[in-house]
């Protein structure tokens, strides 16, 4: 195992790694496979233990992995999965918009994105992949916070400090509430800041909560307000497919069909 600068995460892996290794295993064996005083053993799992990472068995006085790491591990297969589900709507709506197309979700208290299609054009707006930005700058990030429940958009207006990144960027917890209200109501957002447009809309999944959004995005010499319009239906449209796959409605194969003109 690769060690780090933080030796009790180091210390902790390699728990999880022994146990994994064995099926489970007591403080006594866990403590010789890895080397570490049982003292130090018995901490550590007890810690794992509250945020069920590991489970103990106490007639056998054994351990093994927890069921939080089942619901962990589902999380990366959802996120992978819906990476390759989304890739054929996308593509479908770079070609229809002949725009950069991008698909985003929430990573805790911000919104990366997962993957993007290139348009056609040469001149190109480039967001960094994976990388966290504050909520409230960007229109995909906007249509994410818009549609979370009520209480996780007021605690995140409580406790957010808004910092100006441009001059049209949110610097107030009101003015940001009234414009996730009028992105709930429009269906999609559309934003410009100096040199980029983006639009941007919600994909939901088979519970009606927001899963991801769908957006393009371009330079503001091609993003305009009188753009904005036809954009806007088609990343409703790329979202309302992709929605429609995550639900059953529609077989993966046919998200991306050209079904009627778009021009």
């Amino acid at each position: 195992m690769k060690k780090t600068a933080i030796q009790v995460v180091d210390r902790a892996v390699s728990l999880l790694d022994a146990i994994a290794d064995g099926g489970s295993g007591t403080l006594t064996s866990l403590g010789a496979e890895t080397g570490l005083p049982v003292s130090t053993v018995a901490r550590i799992l007890e810690s794992l233990g509250a945020h069920g990472l590991v489970e103990r068995d106490g007639e056998r006085r054994r351990y093994y992995l927890g069921a939080r790491l089942i619901t962990l591990s589902s999380a990366v297969k959802y996120r992978r999965e819906l990476i390759a589900l989304a890739r054929p709507v996308l593509e479908w709506l770079s070609a229809e918009s002949e725009e950069d197309t991008g698909l985003s979700a929430l990573r805790g208290p911000h919104a990366v994105i997962l993957d993007r299609v290139d348009g056609p054009k040469p001149l190109k707006i480039i967001d960094v992949m994976n990388l966290p930005v504050p909520l409230y700058c960007g229109a995909f990030r906007k249509v994410l916070v818009a549609h979370q429940p009520e209480e996780w958009i007021e605690r995140y207006l409580a406790t957010t400090r808004y910092v100006r990144f441009t001059r049209t960027t949110i610097t107030s917890r009101q003015a940001f509430r009234k414009e996730l209200a009028a992105i709930r109501a429009r269906g999609y957002f559309g934003e410009h800041v100096p040199d980029a447009g983006g639009v941007a809309a919600p994909v939901f999944g088979p519970r009606g909560d927001v899963q991801a959004s769908v957006f393009v995005v371009g330079p503001i010499t091609r993003i305009t307000p009188q753009t904005v319009p036809r954009h806007a239906r088609l990343v409703m449209d790329a979202a309302r497919r992709l929605t429609g796959v995550l639900r059953g409605e529609i077989a993966p194969g046919l998200a991306a069909v050209k079904d009627r003109p778009r021009r």
